[in-house]
């Protein structure tokens, strides 16, 4: 096995490291589902379209093990703990520091995909980094703004309730 083949899973152990101290266990028991689809199912759905279906990238050092169809499990696992952090982190108060983080949370996602293709973890065939970044832009402007208006919903049922 090489080295390499072990970054994804340390990058997966680090980040769920990085959840469980800035996330208190009950927003992550809250935000699981979140975690589970807006993370892991959309992380599955477009590696299966962009590996398989468009060709648009390859994993290299890929571990039997635990990668299964030609994708690595521990990014498409981490997608659900960087979901959790999103949900978690995303600014409610102003639509301003909401976007701004949302830009963030691109780049930095962007500078994960840029560093995976440095090392050969991940192969661009007809991708390139600056394209992760708008992807994670159109994926992530909905997905806060759902955050955003599910909060405001939840508050005015508490505040109804109390009246």
């Amino acid at each position: 096995m090489a080295a390499e083949s072990l970054i994804r899973p340390i990058f997966f152990i680090l980040l769920t490291l990085s959840m469980l101290i800035l996330v208190p266990r009950e927003r992550i028991y809250a935000l699981t589902f979140f975690g589970l689809t807006a993370g892991v199912l959309l992380a599955v759905v477009i590696q299966i379209i962009a590996v398989h279906i468009l060709k648009l990238w390859y994993f290299n050092y890929l571990v039997p093990l635990w990668d299964f169809f030609n994708l690595p499990t521990f990014i498409i696992l981490s997608w659900g703990v960087a979901e959790i952090l999103f949900a978690h982190l995303l600014p409610r108060n102003s639509i301003i520091m909401a976007f701004l983080f949302i830009l963030a949370f691109s780049l930095g996602s962007t500078l994960v995909e840029w560093f995976f293709n440095k090392k050969n973890l991940i192969i661009f065939l007809r991708w390139q980094a600056l394209l992760t970044f708008f992807l994670a832009l159109f994926i992530h402007i909905p997905l806060g703004y759902y955050l955003i208006q599910k909060d405001k919903l939840i508050k005015n049922i508490h505040i109804r309730r109390k009246t």
